[in-house]
């Protein structure tokens, strides 16, 4: 495109009827709109275009950002339904926000175009319908300001964390982790390295204890102020057909009351922001990436976890960072380029537990050798557990199991020694899972023809291993071959020399994204998805390779049912051996995962950017509905679409 400014001419009647009647595919510019005209070329032709520059009355502009405002007030609030009784006579109403009012037998709808911005912060909404007695109804809801107290604290022996607890009625408590927390207030316990169908119980709290020897204590139970919604009161009022209700949120104070210092209580920097986090405090926010689940926990701390087929969490998970309100939340402009409107964003850093935890590469090493002669570089398992650094022992094979895909007979058990198996036949998991059976210490994999990987991924069927798994090149497997019944060390290194026990740290930006009017689902009809589909056939999962049971099928949502929890879906494409079976059209929500994001995930927020743990570090970037309302962190309203009205010159016209 080729664009010459001139200074524009007076525009002929029969112009300006042309552009007028449509003829040109656009219209002028009314309301005392100016315009400019200017010549442009596309692809050698020329035209005549009208620019508009000024569209619409101040007074209609004026009126769309008042209510983009008063919008970007309730977004936090948005979905959100309660309920209450009219105290003049009695009945019951409910109202969910941004859809509908019902009072008794009627029901009012609600009027986006009757939203205002109340002056000093918060919103009113209007709602209409008609009363039984077809008399017109309207709702005013109205939202003022509640100041929240000190930040929640964190309850113990949360799902992932490490736990003491006894196995039987008569043992000492050993280690274990919390798969899941129950609703009855219990705990489901599972050990590592004991066999899946054995490796769990139901445990009531007080049996458990945290790592450090406290006792586990009761279940956080949220209130009104730190719930899902922070709703201080709800006081209807019931005049003929109207019905007025007040409710109370952080997200309606003025800034100069949430950044006001309270006099009795914890003074945090900048409490502005932390108070409008307030939505979303006890909650957390997950987001699926291969093996882990990333999950941002507010104020508490960031986690990565591994969930079994069941949806319960196998393995004590990994801090990535611990949230410390001392240190606050830092603003800075918007970096990405991306996110056109946004202005300002929040940003923390945060430190979590020893970097080795999230470290994959190992060395393997011959004793007596060096980097040089004695040693190989190797990649760990994503099935590994996270808290063993080095193993050691004497390096063993078994010439009648060379693969490591069968159990190890009783005269060739691997009691203390690390296996020597080759790569293929079965999944890495499974030698793991071969060895440990026999006991060994560790196992060391060595490549075949292919290409070495960057981490062994788990199978999320088998249950996971208490040993380390380490898979080297070749070349170092064909030495290893030659040192059998040597003593070998293998531990996990870095390649770029980072120290491995520092603290591993964390970025967290959080922001109010700049299409947060454009999503009320997390999953919506249109979206793109993975469906989790999970193959029910008896036998043992090791018999099932190389296709495994759990696996993730691409589709597109054709449409939502929240009342049920389920989905509708077409599927986008079909892979080897889907079309011998029949896809299910209807998934749970649960199963179902957009870019990551589970689909059942409670609104509010959610993570939309993650870079994978590496170098000791990653940065995690979080949309909060929250933080819309900050007058500061609330993205510029978009501006409305103009058409651009174009006349073809003589010469274009006879081409």
């Amino acid at each position: 495109l080729a664009l010459e400014q001139q200074s524009p001419p007076p525009l002929r009647d029969r112009d300006a009827e042309s552009i007028g009647d449509g003829r040109s595919g656009g219209d002028v510019v009314a309301d005392g709109g100016r315009a400019e005209l200017v010549n442009m070329s596309f692809g050698g032709h020329r035209f005549q275009c009208l620019l508009p520059t000024d569209v619409g009355t101040q007074k209609a502009r004026l009126a769309d950002i008042a209510r983009y405002v008063a919008a970007a007030r309730a977004a936090a609030l948005r979905g959100r339904c309660f309920s209450g009784t009219v105290a003049e006579t009695g009945q019951p109403w409910e109202a969910c926000m941004q859809d509908y009012v019902s009072l008794g037998g009627a029901s009012a709808r609600y009027e986006m175009t009757a939203d205002k911005p109340r002056r000093g912060g918060g919103f009113e909404q209007l709602y209409v319908g008609i009363t039984g007695d077809q008399k017109p109804l309207h709702v005013h809801v109205l939202c003022t300001c509640f100041l929240p107290g000190s930040l929640l604290e964190e309850p113990l022996c949360r799902a992932g964390d490490p736990v003491q607890a006894p196995r039987g009625t008569d043992e000492l408590p050993s280690a274990a982790v919390v798969g899941k927390e129950l609703p009855d207030g219990k705990l489901s316990i599972r050990w590592e390295g004991v066999h899946r169908n054995e490796s769990v119980q139901i445990m009531v709290r007080e049996m458990v204890h945290t790592a450090d020897g406290r006792p586990c204590g009761e279940p956080l139970v949220a209130s009104a102020e730190v719930g899902q919604l922070p709703v201080a009161s709800l006081v209807p009022v019931m005049s003929s057909t109207q019905l007025n209700v007040t409710l109370s949120s952080a997200t309606c104070c003025s800034m100069r009351t949430l950044r006001a210092q309270t006099p009795s209580g914890p003074n945090y920097p900048n409490p502005d922001f932390l108070r409008l986090l307030t939505p979303i405090a006890g909650r957390c926010f997950r987001v699926a990436s291969g093996w882990w689940t990333y999950e941002l926990c507010w104020p508490w701390r960031i986690r990565q976890l591994h969930y079994g087929v069941d949806g319960s969490i196998e393995g004590p998970g990994v801090d990535l960072g611990r949230f410390d309100a001392s240190v606050g939340l830092t603003k800075r402009r918007a970096t990405s380029q991306r996110r056109d409107g946004e202005r300002h964003e929040l940003v923390t850093t945060l430190k979590g537990d020893p970097c080795y935890k999230t470290v994959h590469t190992w060395l393997v090493m011959l004793v007596g050798g060096t980097v040089h002669d004695g040693a190989g570089p190797g990649v760990g398992g994503s099935f590994n557990p996270v808290g063993r650094t080095r193993v050691e022992g004497l390096l063993a094979r078994d010439e009648d199991n060379i693969d490591g895909c069968n159990s190890y007979a009783a005269d060739k058990r691997m009691d203390g020694k690390i296996a020597l198996v080759k790569r293929g036949n079965c999944w890495f998991h499974t030698k793991a899972l071969r060895a440990q059976e026999a006991g060994a210490a560790g196992i060391i994999v060595y490549n075949d023809q292919r290409h070495l990987v960057e981490v062994m991924e788990g199978v999320e069927e088998l249950a996971l291993p208490a040993i380390p798994t380490v898979l080297v090149e070749r070349d170092w497997g064909n030495r290893l071959q030659e040192a059998i019944g040597s003593l070998v060390v293998v531990q996990k290194s870095s390649p770029d020399g980072l120290d491995v026990n520092k603290p591993f740290s964390t970025t967290v930006v959080l922001h109010c994204a700049s299409d947060w009017q454009e999503r009320g689902q997390v999953c919506q009809s249109g979206d793109q998805v993975e469906v989790k589909l999970v193959a029910k056939e008896p036998g043992e999962p090791e018999a099932k390779w190389p296709r495994a049971s759990v696996r993730f099928v691409r589709a597109v949502v054709s449409q939502v049912f929240p009342q049920n929890a389920t989905m509708a879906v077409n599927y986008a494409s079909m892979s080897q051996g889907d079309d011998e079976e029949e896809l299910p059209e209807i998934v749970p929500l649960n199963a179902t995962y957009r870019d990551g994001l589970p689909c059942d995930s409670e609104r509010g927020a959610y993570i939309d950017r993650i870079l994978e743990p590496h170098a000791c570090q990653t940065e995690l970037t979080v949309h909060v509905d929250a933080l819309c309302a900050h007058e500061e962190l609330m993205p510029l309203r978009p501006r409305a679409a103009q058409d651009i009205t174009c006349i073809a010159d003589a010469a274009t016209q006879r081409a």
